[in-house]
């Protein structure tokens, strides 16, 4: 029987530009509600998985982060595990904080994940940073890659990264009869959803019709259908059941 795990407690800082902010103040304001939400102090924390994936490239912070992050609240003598896997690296803490746990390393655990990806007056690094997320080694496998699901070749003020999702949307298209507006009801759902919620970086509804009239991106994607960057932070606070009897 699979061991059961409890969320205790969870938070998010508001989403946005956020240009007084660091990875490390945006780290704090997390984790401080977190550990409120779950009624925890930072002595119950066991063990903590950092996920991050711009630091280095952005800031400079480029090992440790999640030590250096932590520190200041006190989270220091525990086991802490720095994790990058690109989009997926908060997911991936969770994982393995879940299994932790399962394991029975420990009963409480912090999984934090933290972005600071604005920086208007980086925008080198920005683009190299985004460039890092692809086989640098080969570029031209990129773009075959790319090429092969029906996208169009990278040029001059273009998003790599939204011609390799629109080439993606576009092979789905023809395998499985997806249509722009099925992509666009699933942007409208999005943005009618974060209207409800006051720390989304953008909170005005969209209608499927409105998303599909948004300034064209890169077909089949308009504007309203592109996620943009963004600073901000979440953390949660899991537990085995003899950690949850203890908060």
């Amino acid at each position: 029987m699979t061991t059961p795990v409890f969320i205790a407690g969870v938070s998010m800082t508001a989403l946005g530009k956020r240009p007084a902010d660091t990875v490390k103040s945006l780290t704090a304001e997390a984790v401080r509600d977190a550990l409120a939400d779950a009624g925890a102090q930072v002595s119950d924390i066991e063990a903590a998985w950092f996920s991050n994936t711009r630091q280095p490239m952005l800031e400079g912070q480029n090992t440790v982060r999640g030590q250096i992050a932590l520190r200041p609240l006190g989270l220091t003598g525990i086991p802490v595990v720095n994790v990058e896997n690109a989009c997926a690296s908060g997911s991936t803490a969770l994982h393995q904080a879940i299994q932790w746990l399962r394991a029975g390393a420990g009963d409480i655990a912090l999984i934090v994940g933290a972005e600071k990806m604005v920086w208007p007056d980086r925008p080198e690094r920005v683009a190299a940073a985004f460039m890092g997320g692809t086989d640098i080694h080969d570029r031209e496998g990129v773009l075959a890659y790319i090429a092969a699901m029906g996208g169009e070749a990278p040029g001059e003020g273009r998003s790599l990264f939204m011609d390799l999702y629109a080439a993606q949307a576009r092979a789905h298209m023809a395998r499985f009869g997806t249509t722009q507006e099925d992509f666009a009801r699933l942007a409208a759902k999005n943005h009618t959803v974060a209207a409800l919620n006051p720390k989304s970086q953008y909170r005005t509804p969209m209608t499927v019709e409105q998303v599909m009239a948004d300034k064209p991106i890169v077909l089949p994607f308009t504007r309203a259908m592109c996620a943009p960057v963004s600073d901000g932070a979440a953390a949660m606070v899991v537990c085995s059941a003899k950690g949850l009897a203890r908060l």
